[in-house]
């Protein structure tokens, strides 16, 4: 199981790195970037400039930023990572609920999703929406309500949509 897992991750991680720099950004990407730089350099609690967004992506975007430097790849490597993580994490909820060999087809399903591949190399929010979402519902599978609690706040601060994951919950 952790073997095939971790091939999962790497294959999926791999299809999803492909595409870091194959695109310019996006209307969205490059507003989602400029705030994040703003709140990174002159306003970190939005007092100056109000997006339609809640915060968490762009505090992680600007994250990215620092880390790998202010560039289009930088803020795409946040939803790298988020849709990386997610393989694991609806693995994760998927062996719990059911069996290891569910969890080793919701890793599969995850990681080579044509939609999940081309959506996760983008700096646009919902990667890491689906990221804390599924993290809220793994938690709650797990008998941790409070963990579930946070994670579905994040998600919801993460885009207003998060609010879907509540029955979920």
């Amino acid at each position: 199981y952790p073997l095939l897992l971790s091939l999962f991750l790497l294959l999926g991680f791999g299809l999803r790195l492909v595409l870091l720099d194959a695109y310019p950004l996006r209307e969205d990407e490059a507003i989602y970037s400029y705030w994040a730089l703003h709140a990174l350099h002159v306003d970190p609690l939005y007092l100056t400039v109000w997006p339609d967004k809640p915060p968490v992506f762009l505090w992680t975007l600007g994250a990215a930023f620092t880390l790998f430097g202010e560039t289009a790849p930088a803020a795409r490597m946040v939803n790298i990572f988020a849709g990386t993580l997610t393989i694991a994490v609806l693995a994760a909820v998927a062996r719990r609920l059911w069996s290891p060999g569910a969890g080793m087809g919701a890793a599969a399903l995850a990681a080579l999703s044509p939609y999940a591949v081309s959506f996760a190399p983008t700096a646009l929010t919902d990667p890491l929406l689906v990221l804390a979402g599924s993290l809220a519902l793994l938690c709650a599978v797990c008998g941790r309500a409070a963990w579930a609690g946070v994670w579905v706040g994040a998600a919801i601060m993460t885009k207003q949509p998060g609010v879907l994951f509540i029955p979920l919950i």
